[in-house]
């Protein structure tokens, strides 16, 4: 990373998306999402050079999380891997997305020339990640032979080789190693298999990471080169390290997440295997065209994400502007919102869970205080030692005299109420209260699920949700920026391979399973009149019936509990 304000902050931002995207079913959506709001985008992108390289830097940045948060989420090679299916992007797509990516690249060579660390080091970032993440996917689509996977792999490959002839001049050390990737899949998919321990035994994100996994520590790491190794296997031991470095970093990020601290241990553990992994590179055996001085500059500013006192290898490639980095910055920040903002949104989406979820905080809330005059912020629920087992929420037994009521009653559950305390109910004298700590939790669970999409819906139909505006002039004209661009220096990209992206990308092969299935709960009435109906204090819907509610029996305002206390005072309220 280019300076330390930016690497600082990188590791927090990195626990923001983890926080929002780790474990989540649905980031082949979000995935197929982010490449249909970037075309939108695009139809607009001739005349806004700057707007342009912005948006493709946003796209990469964002698209690097997903694949980083995708390669940790990848389980172990003996792990059975049902569970984590559900977790996983799926081979065909991110193999589509990395051509969308490459074939954006290739397309915008006139406004993405100068921005040259896009290219050089947010491209390669993106294809080292996708493809370790599609070489060591667990479920390649079904059907497909080895040939099959190669023939795909050389599309990406003479893709990546269209944008060398597009982009002429010298490449960054990132970008040289994609092209010896794509390079070594092409001839075979499986060969930059991971080390056998690393294979059975690195972790995954559906479990705590934490301590370092023995394949993680330096007496480990150290085996992966051997000093008198071959140059053939130089590309597997990269991949390899960089592995180790994902797993080290993601391990901090993710204990930092769930604790909200730092582990002196672990980050003493993360150093010894870092200068475990400095130490191997010594022992690489490049191609005379690679840097040495580029890998391990490489490597240190993975590791000082997490680790600032990484030596900060400085070479010709890393010295550029910080002005991409703080884009990168802001991306990751709007990625973050859009992830809270889409899940609010799937969340009130299904009527039926809110309702119940909101009628059953809304049913604690009034046991808490039936006249519903004044809401608490956390309610709670108590039971009295009279016959019935009559409910009384703390709303009203604060108003009792000589009463302490504990703000955490964990521990305490029970509370002695004054003498001559009757319930109003059953009019039997009652001693005690004990808390229902269930009404508790399932309140703290649940309250903080109610959502209001009010403001995103109305943020939808404003002009500012896209970032590139249309352009001023007659109407009816067509959109270049549509079409493929082909440049002078680049006689391939007439090939025919490249007219992938002027067909659908995500077809459905199902057609019956585009058409959209009308609602077949008999509640579906129920909750849209309900949804229709004016907001209350509590909620959207009308009136609901309390838990303990009957016939015979309905609970009044003020009239769970009554002090007979010689005080002179009344301690309920009426």
């Amino acid at each position: 990373m280019a300076t330390a304000t930016v690497t600082s902050s990188l590791s927090i931002r990195l626990g923001n998306v983890w926080q929002a995207l780790a474990l989540r079913s649905d980031v082949e959506d979000i995935i197929k999402e982010l490449l249909g709001h970037f075309s939108l985008e695009k139809i607009y992108s001739d005349g806004n050079k700057e707007s342009y390289q912005a948006l493709v830097t946003t796209l990469l940045s964002q698209l690097n999380a997903i694949f980083y948060i995708q390669r940790l989420s990848l389980p172990a090679e003996k792990t059975h891997t049902g569970s984590y299916l559900g977790f996983l992007v799926s081979w065909e797509t991110s193999l589509r997305c990395v051509e969308f990516v490459i074939q954006i690249v290739e397309d915008g060579r006139e406004s993405l020339w100068e921005i040259r660390r896009l290219r050089d080091y947010y491209l390669a970032e993106f294809l080292l990640l996708s493809l370790r993440f599609l070489s060591l996917h667990p479920k390649a689509p079904t059907g497909q032979r080895t040939k099959d996977r190669r023939e795909r792999f050389s599309r990406i490959h003479r893709s990546l080789e269209r944008v060398y002839d597009s982009y002429p001049g010298p490449k960054s050390f990132l970008l040289q190693v994609c092209k010896e990737v794509t390079g070594s899949l092409r001839s075979d998919p499986d060969s930059l298999a991971l080390p056998s321990r690393l294979k059975n035994k690195l972790p995954n994100l559906g479990t705590e990471m934490y301590p370092l996994a023995h394949c993680l520590l330096s007496e480990s790491v150290s085996t992966i080169v051997p000093k008198d190794g071959s140059s053939d296997d130089w590309l597997c031991q990269f991949m390899a390290l960089q592995d180790v470095t994902l797993f080290v970093v993601g391990t901090n990020v993710q204990y930092a997440v769930n604790t909200g601290t730092r582990n002196p241990h672990l980050q003493a553990m993360s150093s010894e295997t870092r200068n475990a992994v400095l130490a191997a590179l010594d022992h690489v055996k490049l191609p005379h065209h690679l840097s040495k001085a580029d890998l391990i500059a490489f490597f240190s500013d993975g590791f000082r994400v997490v680790l600032p006192n990484t030596p900060n290898v400085t070479t010709q490639n890393s010295s550029e502007s910080d002005d991409v980095d703080e884009n990168v910055a802001d991306a990751l920040d709007a990625f973050c919102q859009h992830l809270g903002c889409r899940q609010l949104i799937s969340r009130v989406s299904d009527r039926e869970v809110i309702h119940s979820i909101t009628e059953i905080t809304r049913n604690i809330a009034l046991l808490d205080d039936p006249s519903a005059q004044f809401r608490a912020s956390r309610p709670r629920l108590y039971v009295l030692n009279c016959r019935g087992c009559h409910f009384a929420g703390y709303s009203q037994l604060r108003y009792l005299d000589n009463i302490n009521l504990p703000l955490d009653s964990s521990e305490v559950p029970e509370v002695s109420l004054p003498p001559g305390t009757n319930c109003r109910q059953c009019g039997d004298v009652v001693t005690m209260a004990r808390e229902i700590q269930l009404a508790r939790h399932t309140w703290n669970f649940l309250s903080h699920i109610e959502s209001n999409a009010d403001t995103i819906n109305v943020e939808r139909h404003l002009p500012t949700q896209f970032q590139l505006p249309p352009p001023k002039g007659e109407a009816g004209g067509s959109f270049p920026s549509y079409s493929n661009v082909t440049t002078p220096v680049s006689p391939r990209t007439q090939e025919t391979d490249s007219s992938l992206f002027t067909r659908t990308i995500f077809s459905t092969s199902d057609p019956s399973s585009a058409t959209p299935q009308s609602p077949s709960s008999q509640f579906t009435h129920l909750i849209r009149h309900r949804f229709d109906t004016p907001r209350t204090e509590f909620s959207p819907m009308d009136s609901l019936t309390a838990i303990n509610e009957t016939e015979d029996n309905v609970l009044e305002p003020g009239t769970i509990v009554e002090s007979r206390a010689s005080h002179g005072s009344n301690p309920t309220r009426n």
